[in-house]
């Protein structure tokens, strides 16, 4: 789904998290400690375009993706890798895992221009104050790193 809004050029954050939530299906409202949860480690941890674990259940999960999807030399190179550890200590999803593993490689180099386009663009609006612009500056960096990786 991220690789999606990339493709129209848009960027998204996330967290993903493990609990009680609810869905009230007449009311379409979604609560309960896990959207909680998720809401604060979107807005407080996230920080940049990526889609992080909760670290509560992260390195669980990425042993056992290790364990289960990456266990040898074949299963690594026919899987990739679909959970990464930032900078931060944050693990997160690598999506464009799925593209890096067989998808058009024309279409993944055209949007990969298309969305470093749109980082330098960005980067050189001027915001209304420099921690501003530090901020956003922050996260194309951070974008254009992932997407050279």
């Amino acid at each position: 789904m991220l690789y999606e809004f990339l493709k129209h050029a848009f960027i998204a954050r996330g967290a993903i998290t493990y609990g009680d939530m609810f869905y009230d299906i007449e009311k379409n409202i979604w609560f309960g400690p896990a959207m909680n949860r998720a809401y604060y480690l979107e807005s407080k941890k996230a920080k940049v375009p990526r889609v992080i674990i909760d670290s509560e259940y992260a390195e669980e999960l990425y042993e056992f993706n290790e364990t289960k999807y990456r266990k040898d030399f074949i299963q690594r190179i026919l899987n990739g890798e679909s959970l990464l550890r930032d900078a931060d200590g944050c693990i997160y999803l690598n999506y464009l895992n799925t593209v890096k593993q067989g998808m058009n490689p024309m279409e993944s180099e055209y949007v990969v221009e298309k969305v470093l386009q749109l980082c330098d663009t960005e980067r050189a609006i001027k915001r209304e104050t420099e921690d501003l612009d530090k901020s956003i500056k922050r996260k194309y960096d951070w974008l254009e790193k992932y997407l050279l990786e």
